[in-house]
């Protein structure tokens, strides 16, 4: 049977809480739904330790590409993976130098200069953050993706635990009707120097997760019935959702990316089992199972694309002359990470119309790079990256023990 939307909103701010250990406030100063003035000047009150902070938000663009990026430079990368809650890149400035290089830095990426309808742009507070602001302050902001411009974001709270502060982000609201476009968001966090001190770990992660539906059912035939949710999921750029299967005790998940509109409505329960289904006709697409610890959408012997999911690669050779591909052969778990952090780190730019001698094809998220060992040069669909020669030769060296290099 389906259950209210508000009692499962209870599950996902207690599912958000795992990276920093604790709720936000209650009482007084307890978080609400409320417009963005009446984000200013709160206060948190955790683990006997308390800190005024400012909240606003500014308008930031989608990043793209540049997401990548975003994440490897921002304070909490070892949060950005695969996680039972959608985590932000956060960034703290202290000078006005600080703010102007991050400014710089993403240039290319992000939108200073413009607003975006009410939100007003990052530039619009920039000139309050001047060299007598910093002298006792300290400016946090949070980087917020979202597959439309129409839903807004704002401070639930900040909280700590021993030496780690969390900013939670809330979504606003839940539109009925949304604008196709792809959009970000800064989130500024204004502290006190003085308050902050002591705290040498940073994080920020989603408070009230946008819970777009949710089914009760035996999905698993194990005669006990599981709470199965779907949430918006994070992007860059990209729709996708996320997909919690509540077993008892236990908590498995996963980001997708469908290629149809998921909404309410869109579980359903048949002979036993639960699919995921278009919100728009209803049609019965995909069935949700558990998979080696993780969420899963199948459809026949098709499953759907992971978001966010660490890559498994396999390796072959290739002709470029007589267009034969090798025996496909899978990298060991150590090769796979060390592989997996060459590329991951690389930003993909301009096509090159290079000749592979290796194609390096990602299982999981059904990506193929090919890779030419003697220029070091990367291609994923038409966009390329030319490796330093140091990397080059690292990933020449993995590669050699799985395929034959410079194949004619």
């Amino acid at each position: 049977m389906k259950k209210r939307i508000t009692l499962l909103l209870c599950f996902s701010i207690l599912f958000c809480f795992t990276a920093c250990g604790k709720a936000p406030v209650t009482g007084d100063n307890a978080p609400s739904e409320h417009s963005s003035e009446s984000l200013i000047d709160r206060v948190s009150m955790v683990d006997g330790s308390s800190f005024a902070y400012t909240a606003k938000v500014a308008y930031a663009n989608a990043a793209g590409e540049g997401y990548n990026r975003i994440m490897s430079k921002c304070l909490n990368p070892e949060y950005m993976y695969m996680d039972s809650v959608q985590h932000w890149p956060l960034f703290k400035f202290e000078t006005v130098q600080e703010m102007q290089d991050f400014k710089t830095g993403f240039a290319d990426v992000l939108t200073f200069d413009s607003g975006y309808n009410e939100v007003p742009s990052f530039n619009h507070y920039a000139a309050e953050y001047d060299d007598a602001f910093f002298d006792d302050n300290t400016l946090l902001l949070c980087y917020v993706t979202a597959s439309s411009g129409s839903y807004r974001f704002g401070v639930a709270d900040a909280s700590v635990k021993e030496d780690t502060l969390c900013v939670y982000v809330e979504l606003l609201n839940h539109p009925e009707v949304m604008t196709a476009d792809a959009a970000g968001w800064f989130v500024l966090i204004e502290v006190r120097k003085a308050d902050i001190a002591n705290y040498k770990h940073f994080d920020a992660q989603t408070y009230r997760s946008g819970v777009l539906d949710s089914i009760t059912a035996d999905y698993d035939g194990d005669g006990k019935d599981e709470e199965i949710i779907v949430t918006i999921g994070p992007t860059s750029g990209l729709y996708t959702i996320g997909v919690k299967v509540l077993d008892g005790d236990k908590e498995y998940s996963n980001f997708f990316l469908p290629d149809f509109f998921v909404g309410e409505g869109s579980l359903t329960e048949k002979s036993g089992k639960v699919y995921l289904c278009s919100s728009d006709d209803g049609s019965i697409r995909y069935e949700v199972s558990v998979e080696k610890g993780r969420v899963v959408l199948t459809r026949g012997k098709k499953t759907m694309q992971y978001w966010g999911a660490e890559p498994e690669y396999a390796v072959s050779s290739f002709s470029n002359l007589h267009g034969k591909q090798g025996k496909e052969k899978a990298l060991s778990a150590p090769d796979n990470q060390a592989v997996t952090q060459l590329i991951g780190r690389q930003e993909f730019g301009d096509p090159y119309d290079n000749l592979s001698d290796v194609i390096l094809r990602d299982v999981l998220n059904a990506y193929s790079f090919f890779y030419d060992s003697d220029a070091g040069i990367v291609t994923r669909g038409d966009f390329a990256v030319k490796l330093p020669d140091a990397d080059r030769q690292t990933l020449n060296g993995i590669l050699k023990r799985y395929v034959a290099l410079g194949v004619e």
